[in-house]
């Protein structure tokens, strides 16, 4: 059989994947705009709604609403008013804006290789990193799936630094009946379109400190801890969320278990095609529950060797498939100027980092969205089959 990457027919007819809006948020924002809320200094109104609702869902006290999950991180960053040169642990292999905010705030990142049972940092390795310098950490549920949070907590207790969970990726994902976001000082969340929940853009930030929630507040209102004041308390920025983004995340909050539901029923079609291909799937470790914002895989050498081909054989057969676009953040170039011209204590750009290079090398990712028919996935594992059979490794 031909590919359709080489001339042949393609086996699925054209399929474009798109995010919409469904009835129950258009008909939210509408009640929203009727009310005239459309924003707020401070965050009131829908806005307000919102962070209760997430709040309660978190059974945490505090949520703080703004535009971008890059904001909720860097929010949570400046809340923790660490001493300006600290250092603070991150994967080597997660998004960069979970490293940008804290060059922001004067902040040194050192770099943890990750492992290959949940693609989160590796607590074992982190154990070995802290310092009398270090003033955090930052690790990441990549891929909807927990990272070693527990560990990770023990040891931001015992070296006494700030926990910050990057949640971006792990909307209602847990560990027992815990859900992620709740073990540390605070747990960061984005709104983007493929994510679990979606605002079209937006973040929030949970805490169970009332320090660290007035400290989100003052970012979020460009530096201010008191909208009626004149005065400036830190240098902040304008994070605030509308009305209408925080309309659509009411009924998105509702619908979040159910939704993931339907991603963990996309999963399983493709853990048995991959399976049955001998691809290496992510295990899901005890007691984790996760939600596969997309569904990684690592792709046997010889596949990986021709990674672009494999990914453009299958768009070429007209499977919806994800762009990778990240590589581990010790090579990203301006980062290690950064470091050298800065001088950070870590000399990364002259350290391994294997298991962050491997997965760079061998993932690839699929949609598990809700919003796609369970039939298509089935779809397109026949299209995975068919590149993987016939195609030219």
């Amino acid at each position: 059989m031909k590919l359709a990457i080489e001339g042949g027919k393609p086996l699925l007819k054209p399929y474009s994947f798109e995010v919409k809006p469904q009835n129950d948020e258009i008909n939210s924002v509408i009640r929203t705009l009727r009310k005239g809320y459309l924003t707020s200094f401070e965050g009131k109104h829908t806005v307000l709604e919102f962070e209760k609702r997430f709040a309660e869902y978190h059974s945490i006290s505090y949520a703080v609403a703004c535009n971008t999950g890059t904001a909720s991180i860097h929010s949570a960053i400046a809340a923790m008013n660490a001493v300006e040169g600290g250092e603070v642990l991150v994967p080597a292999y997660t998004f960069i804006t979970g490293v940008t905010p804290m060059l922001i705030e004067g902040l040194q990142p050192v770099f943890v290789d990750i492992d290959l049972e949940t693609l989160g940092m590796d607590h074992r390795l982190a154990r070995g990193v802290v310092s009398d310098n270090t003033v955090g950490i930052i690790p990441t549920h990549l891929y909807g799936f927990p990272c070693a949070i527990q560990a990770l907590k023990k040891l931001a207790q015992k070296s006494n630094t700030f926990l910050i969970e990057d949640c971006c990726q792990a909307h209602g994902a847990r560990v027992g009946k815990k859900v992620v976001g709740t073990f540390g000082d605070a747990g960061c969340f984005s709104f983007y379109l493929f994510k679990n929940i979606t605002t079209g853009e937006g973040g929030m930030t949970i805490t169970s400190s009332g320090k660290v929630y007035e400290g989100l507040k003052t970012m979020r209102q460009c530096g201010k801890s008191n909208s009626d004041s004149k005065e400036y308390d830190r240098l902040g920025f304008n994070y605030r969320m509308t009305d209408f983004c925080a309309a659509i995340g009411l009924p998105q909050l509702k619908k979040l278990d159910s939704n993931n539901k339907k991603r963990l029923e996309n999963a399983k079609v493709y853990e048995k095609c991959f399976k049955k291909l001998g691809f290496q799937t992510i295990p899901i470790k005890e007691n984790t529950t996760p939600v596969y914002f997309k569904y990684p895989i690592l792709l046997p050498n010889e596949i990986a060797a021709k990674r672009d081909y494999f990914a453009q054989a299958l768009r070429a057969e007209n499977v919806s498939m994800p762009l990778y676009n990240t590589i581990p953040l010790p090579k990203v170039k301006f980062l290690r100027e950064t470091a050298r011209k800065k001088k950070f204590a870590q000399k990364f750009w002259e350290e391994e980092f294997p298991v962050s290079d491997e997965v760079d090398r061998r993932l690839v990712a699929f949609f598990t969205h809700s919003l796609i028919p369970k039939q298509k996935i089935h779809e397109f594992c026949e299209a995975v089959e068919k590149v993987v059979n016939y195609g030219n490794w």
